[in-house]
């Protein structure tokens, strides 16, 4: 389950680019996520499932703890060159596994020292290209 509103926000966007919705206002919320007022009220709740069997190495099941891994080592290795922390939120792209963890790792600390001054909000994908392991990122400068 996504815990970031704006996280949230982001994949139902994506959702609704492929997807037709019911006519309605869109309302961002908590529990459900999200609600569709219109003729009929419909609340959507944002979670993950799994498609793929859980010992191949492209699995959720897999993929999961490796960025668990790849996001604690990326966090100690940037806090090793830094004294001040720094908030910043990762989705993962899940059509690009994690294929080298280190390099992965590299790439993060790289990145998080580029935007560390930046103000809060989404950073744009053209600023992490180079990493395709990734997504979404977003500052929040505010701490």
């Amino acid at each position: 389950m996504a815990a970031n509103p704006e996280i949230e926000k982001y994949f139902f966007e994506k959702f609704s680019e492929d997807y037709v919705l019911p006519s309605g206002t869109i309302i961002y919320g908590d529990r459900p996520d999200i609600v569709i007022e219109g003729q009929r009220w419909i609340g959507i709740e944002i979670t993950s499932f799994f498609l793929e069997e859980g010992s191949l190495r492209e699995s959720e099941q897999v993929q999961r703890k490796l960025r668990d891994k790849v996001v604690l080592e990326a966090h100690k290795a940037f806090l090793a060159l830094e004294q001040k922390g720094i908030e910043i939120t990762f989705c993962f792209n899940k059509s690009n596994p994690i294929t080298d963890g280190k390099g992965l790792v590299t790439a993060i600390v790289k990145l998080v020292n580029q935007i560390k001054g930046w103000k809060t909000g989404v950073v744009n994908k053209d600023v992490y290209a180079a990493i395709p392991e990734l997504d979404y990122v977003y500052v929040n400068a505010k701490q």
